[in-house]
């Protein structure tokens, strides 16, 4: 096994599955980016469940959300043939349950080296402020050790389907002027649609975690 497999390996993997209700009508822009985006979505998430022994985490960022813990990419796969979509979303309330996830297993010494949580969107519409306040809070918790190879790792990763430019400018706000802005280390990736689709799944799962 390969070193950047290995580092996978000893990590647990949460998906946030934060589509937008009206990206569900057919008739929507990026209706067609989700129905394309699915497949390599769902081999990921298989990719994700095979690193993690004890199942993968799945999240629907509805209000309130939904949460299903180790489980099957079952789960994920089927939130994208729902019929009956939330009309509203919350992403800031799922991803900080999330992260209180991460650090009760972390006190508990119930997972291994960390997690990576990876949030399916395409639109941020109001949570932005709430956002940066959640990720700036969560890096002054984590306890950072120079050595990476014994570091107790926590990566999120937003994977925007569609374009939206508003997302895109705020996402890569996240990505690259957190810490400018009192966060204590870079612990945000971000990915648009079109970069996921050229790179390998090991390699998209790596980026989650490269400060």
């Amino acid at each position: 096994m390969s070193d950047k497999n290995s580092v996978l390996k000893n990590l647990d993997y949460t998906f946030i599955f934060a589509r937008s209700p009206e990206s569900w009508s057919s008739s929507h822009l990026y209706y067609e980016h989700w129905i394309a985006a699915q497949t390599k979505i769902i081999h990921l998430a298989k990719r994700c469940q095979s690193l993690d022994s004890d199942g993968i985490t799945v999240y629907l960022a509805s209000s309130p959300f939904i949460k299903h813990q180790d489980t099957e990419v079952i789960k994920l796969a089927k939130l994208f043939q729902m019929k009956n979509p939330p009309e509203t979303m919350d992403l800031v309330n799922s991803l900080e349950d999330a992260i209180n996830d991460h650090f009760q297993s972390k006190n508990t010494k119930k997972t291994k080296n960390g997690d990576i949580i990876l949030v399916l969107l395409d639109k941020i519409s109001n949570e932005q402020e709430s956002l940066i306040n959640l990720i700036i809070d969560t890096t002054k918790k984590i306890d950072f050790i120079s050595d990476r190879e014994n570091s107790y790792r926590l990566g999120i990763s937003f994977l925007q389907v569609g374009e939206d430019l508003d997302t895109k400018e705020f996402l890569t706000y996240l990505d690259n002027r957190l810490v400018e802005v009192g966060a204590k280390s870079d612990i945000v990736d971000t990915k648009l649609w079109y970069e996921i689709k050229q790179k390998s799944l090991v390699d998209v799962l790596n980026c989650c975690l490269e400060d």
